[in-house]
């Protein structure tokens, strides 16, 4: 098994996705004070094209913040059967992180 590789990405080159199915505005603030406080601790999942595959919520975060960069873990070897197994109420969604629960972190 391969090491996850974190690296860090300008906010404006990330591309949320269009059908993700959560609407978290009212956490924003939130996870902006958890980010101010503690730092960015769990990093956005994007695909080969960067498009976010988790952390949709962290990445509004960070615009409040005005961030210039975050912490991106791509996982461009994904394919559509990737997210089938993830019990995150995604698995219709292949865009599905199958390497965490960063969203449900930051909500406990």
């Amino acid at each position: 098994m391969e090491k996850t590789k974190v690296t860090y990405m300008d906010v404006d080159s990330l591309i949320p996705y269009a059908n993700n199915p959560r609407l978290n505005d009212n956490a924003v603030d939130a996870v902006a004070a958890s980010i101010k406080e503690f730092g960015f601790k769990v990093p956005i999942v994007v695909d080969g094209e960067n498009v976010i595959i988790n952390g949709h919520t962290r990445l509004k975060a960070a615009h409040k913040l005005r961030l210039k960069q975050v912490p991106v873990i791509v996982a461009d070897d994904l394919t559509p059967r990737a997210g089938e197994g993830v019990p995150s109420g995604r698995q219709q969604d292949w865009r599905a992180c199958p390497v965490g629960h960063g969203e449900a972190w930051h909500r406990a």
